[in-house]
Formats: structure tokens, C-alpha cells, sequence
């Protein structure tokens, strides 16, 4: 059995003659790296479902702030990838991505933590990850939006979004 196959299979015990048993937690081909999760995510799920009127969740804000985080956290890791400065890349990526929410008036505080989550990605090839600006990042805030034009516009009495543009 390889590494990645003993990291994402469970091993299930037959108590009662001894026999064990290897089950797929996950169906990862070998060499694939896929992520399909950011931890940003449960903080775009607070914004967009616990408060969703305020300006920080509205799918503008969500949508251009999460790709505005991936991308400069994918230019600034390939920038320092080469230094191999990963402290000054993350306060810069993060910084970077809050100036330039802030000019395009699309701020979403995940996006944030999207760069950083850029900066903190190993990849084969530094310009290899930039895969993550369209999957996870802008695929997973796309389906976010969506849920959450459905599960508020269920009561009459909440209204999402507020504001399209």
C-alpha cells in the first residue's frame, strides 16, 4: 500500500475473528493534489449566513474579495517563492489583498485569509497554483452565493442580497 493510500483509507477491524479491512475515506487518484476546501469558507458561511445584510456579504463584495485574496496570494508566493521569505509573502499577500479590496471597494475580510491561504499552499511549481484562484476558491464562493440566495429568501422575513453591485 502506498503513503497516499494509507492517508486516505481507515482501517476497520472485524472484532470478532481478528480480520481487518481497508475502506476509501476519500477517492483521490495518486498524484493529484486537490484541495476542495479553504478554511475562508467558514468565515464567507458566517458573513453570508449569519449576517446577510451587511455590506461585507453581498455577492460583489464575497465574489471579488475571495478573487482578489487567490490571486495576490498566488502572485505574491511566486515573487518570494524564489527568496523563500514565507513570513514577509503572508503579511504582504494579506496586506496587498486589503488595499486593494478597499480601492475597489469589494471588501470581504475572507479574502484575507484566502491570500494567506495562497501563501501557505505547496505546489510543484510555484505558478502551479493559481489553479486555486478558479477551484476551490471561485467555484466554492460561486456555490456559497448561491446557498445563500436560497436559505435567506426562504423567510419573508431576511433578503439576500441587498445590494447586486
Amino acid at each position: 500500500m502506498s503513503k497516499l493510500e494509507s492517508v486516505i483509507t481507515e482501517d476497520l477491524s472485524d472484532h470478532t475473528n481478528g480480520d481487518s479491512v481497508s475502506v476509501p475515506l476519500v477517492a483521490i487518484r495518486p498524484g493529484h493534489d486537490l484541495t476542495f476546501l479553504l478554511g475562508s469558507f467558514g468565515a464567507s458561511c458566517v458573513l453570508l449566513f449569519a449576517t446577510p445584510s451587511s455590506p461585507l456579504a453581498q455577492p460583489r463584495n464575497a465574489f471579488f474579495g475571495q478573487l482578489i485574496g487567490a490571486t495576490v496570494g498566488c502572485i505574491v508566493r511566486i515573487i518570494f517563492d524564489y527568496i523563500h521569505e514565507q513570513f514577509i509573502a503572508a503579511t504582504l499577500s494579506v496586506a496587498i489583498s486589503i488595499l486593494i479590496m478597499q480601492l475597489t471597494n469589494t471588501l470581504h475580510a475572507p479574502g484575507g485569509a484566502t491570500a494567506l491561504t495562497m501563501i501557505m499552499t505547496k505546489t510543484t511549481y510555484p505558478w502551479y497554483g493559481f489553479q486555486y484562484v478558479l477551484m476551490p476558491t471561485l467555484s466554492g464562493t460561486v456555490i456559497l452565493i448561491i446557498v445563500a440566495l436560497i436559505i435567506n429568501n426562504l423567510s419573508s422575513k431576511r433578503h439576500y442580497p441587498v445590494t447586486w453591485w
